[in-house]
């Protein structure tokens, strides 16, 4: 049986396959016939159920179906970022016996905490199973994306699930990069080699986080330039805005508080999301109708566009001020930005699309599917890794959002030395020089721990071990260090340098014309 070179789009609400094939890329429909699989997972006498199968029971068995379990991933319970997960979370969010945030949940009648790697693995085994049925093929090597955001520790849990899955996960690729790749290999027009680069921003808003990134393309070759974004900004925060108003227009008609009902709360949630969908394509008064939302009774209302931008108006200077953060990280103006790509269904709403416009002094185009953008990005990436696809060439240099130090265990923090920059490029390795008489410690980690959504900035911790000087003088040790392409940072090796001394003897070769130098005076 043939392998298949598929990526996987892997959203905290959906995902979507992308698979290589002899025509080009296709986005893979599930049992369902639908190419956008739900990214749940819900459990249930005894059973276990992912995508669609587990989204249709969000409503009945509503603790034990968990979605946007990605958000979790590789992070501590006393993140923040897992605190305001919490308030959208209808499942149970618990910490483990290492203090890292799991989902508890209730199989075979017994409470368990599951890592949302463990989830993970079972939503990538899911789509495993659709991209087998769908291709006929194997499939064991695959890409998988993750936010332009994701910290090291997030990278490396995002590898432990492919694993945990018995998958190859042969590439990570962040969302903006993923859509990049896209946009570079589809379009021809691209300025050859050594023309001026075509600069290109990507803005994507989706379900639960903003991310842009600007990008400089020439034929055959992509770099990233700049990255912004905002983890904890996304299209369900605008329908939260509808749904406090919505709360406080049903507290003050039924004197009852809907937010205190999981599943009260789960119906309305749902209802201002389509809500917000149709207000994007509407100006006019809209309706939302819930039945028996609270003790049997019904719930009608109506908003307008414009109220509902004057709600979302604090989440709109965040979009603005992301947008921003990207142009001054590039260095460039407005004009100097030749497109603008909107990719997520979050840039659907008219006011996202004014502020993009306003800052990049462009409308923004929709060239690319917005929702399918990132799975056919990972599938050409997964293309360029297989021998068995031939894909034209192109390159793709990318940029730590972070900026990554070293320091020396045991000796003052601010005598650590910053290796990669904020917007390194990477792949990189570099080599770093050490005077020691004796074993010493390594500690990486982020330089600006308030640019992190996570508290500890600690990438790992190094030992350097069987050092022996000689005559007591210290040893030169150097160390390589890298960051590989999917945005990981390791200590590759580490070698002493011994030094040694040999005489050489040197002849002196005369001068033509020159007489020979004797020995002792001349008489």
């Amino acid at each position: 049986m043939a392998l298949a070179v598929v990526g996987f789009d892997v959203g905290s609400l959906t995902s979507y396959i992308g698979a290589a094939r002899a025509g080009g890329i296709e986005v893979l429909a599930n049992e369902y016939s639908d190419r956008c699989t739900p990214t749940c997972v819900s459990f249930s006498k005894g059973s276990r159920c992912m995508g669609t199968s587990a989204e249709q029971q969000s409503i009945t068995n509503l603790k034990n179906t968990v979605t946007t379990f990605t958000r979790l991933l590789g992070k501590m319970y006393n993140d923040e970022i897992v605190t305001k997960e919490a308030e959208y979370a209808f499942y149970r969010i618990k910490a483990d016996k290492d203090g890292r945030a799991g989902v508890e949940v209730e199989i075979d009648g017994q409470s368990r905490i599951l890592l949302p790697e463990q989830l993970l693995a079972m939503q990538l085994h899911k789509l495993v199973d659709i991209a087998e049925k769908a291709l006929s093929s194997k499939v064991v090597d695959i890409v998988l994306n993750v936010p332009t955001y994701y910290t090291d520790r997030e990278r490396r849990a995002a590898l432990d699930s492919a694993r945990i899955a018995g998958l190859n996960c042969v590439r990570i690729v962040n969302d903006t990069t993923a859509i990049g790749i896209a946009y570079g290999i589809y379009n021809r027009d691209l300025p050859g080699p050594e023309e001026a680069p075509r600069n290109v921003a990507f803005v994507s808003l989706g379900n639960s986080s903003l991310q842009v990134a600007i990008s400089a393309f020439n034929q055959g070759k992509m770099k990233v330039i700049s990255t912004a974004s905002d983890p904890c900004l996304g299209g369900r925060d605008f329908d939260m805005c509808i749904f406090k108003h919505m709360v406080e227009e049903v507290r003050q008609q039924y004197k009852v508080d809907v937010s205190k009902s999981p599943k009260s709360r789960a119906r309305l949630m749902k209802s201002c999301e389509k809500l917000k969908k149709v207000m994007s394509t509407n100006s006019t008064d809209i309706p939302l109708n819930v039945e028996c939302l609270t003790e049997d009774r019904d719930f009608s209302s109506t908003m307008k566009r414009e109220f509902f931008e004057e709600l979302c108006q604090p989440l709109l200077i965040r979009v603005r001020n992301t947008l921003q953060r990207a142009l001054d990280a590039a260095g460039l103006k407005p004009d100097s930005v030749q497109f603008v790509e909107l990719v997520g269904g979050g840039t659907r709403i008219p006011a996202v699309k004014r502020i993009v416009a306003d800052v990049f002094g462009q409308e923004g185009r929709t060239t690319l599917n917005a929702d399918e953008a990132v799975a056919r990005g990972c599938a050409l990436q997964a293309a360029i890794c297989s021998p068995a696809y031939k894909v034209r060439e192109f390159a793709v240099v990318d940029a730590c959002q972070y900026s990554i130090c070293i320091q020396e265990v045991g000796k003052d923090v601010k005598m650590g030395q910053e290796i990669y920059p904020e917007l390194a490029p990477f792949p990189s390795s570099k080599q770093l020089t050490y005077h020691q008489r004796s074993d010493f410690g390594l500690r990486a980690v982020y330089s600006v721990p308030a640019s992190l959504h996570i508290k500890d900035p600690e990438i790992g911790s190094f030992q350097v071990l069987n050092i022996v000087p000689e005559n007591d003088a210290a040893c030169e040790v150097r160390i390589k260090v890298r960051v590989d392409a999917n945005g990981v940072f390791s200590v590759r090796k580490a070698s002493i340098v011994d030094k040694v001394e040999k005489e050489v003897e040197v002849p002196i070769e005369e001068k033509p014309g020159e007489p020979a130098q004797k020995n002792g005076n001349e008489s």
